[in-house]
């Protein structure tokens, strides 16, 4: 097929109607303990692609030892019944971080299905993570939760793999780091 008769349409998501109130987000830093902390978002199921665990083992440490009030906060949960549920669960998430001196600034969440609340984390956030690991034969497809996060006005750091290169525009919805460049 020729390069000319080939569109490509990217999926999308809805933009919040507003912002969240100023209340709603103070509320929320003060019901997770996240009131003067910089927050770090992760949203979406823990899985060994999403590269949760090896986030808080290579990038975590050093961003606490630079910036100590920040918080990773997690939202979403490991399948239950895939083959892989254990490889990315909390507790393995929350071993790692202990290893390394960090289990104080990571929140689980679990997941959260009432939109509002999720439009609050996105908008008490600094930053969402999202460090997928490039796999091969297991791409990222898309990144939409990288949508998400620019809908709500919050930029994503992620690794240039997969899909996610085409959800994240580099200097303008985030930032795109060379795959498992931690330091980046």
């Amino acid at each position: 097929v020729s390069p000319n008769n080939i569109s490509i349409v990217y999926p999308g998501v809805s933009l919040p109607e507003a912002s969240q109130s100023v209340e709603s987000i103070a509320a929320f830093k003060e019901q997770y303990g996240l009131t003067g902390k910089k927050i770090l978002l992760s949203v979406g199921r823990l899985t060994t692609r999403k590269g949760l665990r090896e986030f808080v083992e290579h990038a975590l440490p050093a961003i606490v030892q630079t910036e100590p009030d920040t918080v990773l906060v997690v939202i979403g949960e490991a399948p239950k019944n895939s083959l892989g549920a254990g490889i990315q669960s909390v507790e393995s998430i929350q071993a790692q971080a202990k290893q390394h001196g960090v289990a104080g600034n990571i929140r689980f969440l679990g997941v959260i299905t009432d939109k509002n609340l999720l439009a609050t984390a996105y908008e008490a956030a600094h930053v969402h993570v999202f460090p997928v690991r490039h796999i091969p034969d297991d791409p990222e497809g898309f990144g939409m939760v990288a949508i998400e996060a620019a809908a709500h006005g919050l930029a994503t750091a992620a690794f240039a793999t997969g899909g996610i290169v085409d959800a994240i525009r580099h200097g303008e919805s985030g930032y795109l780091a060379e795959t498992n460049n931690y330091a980046e």
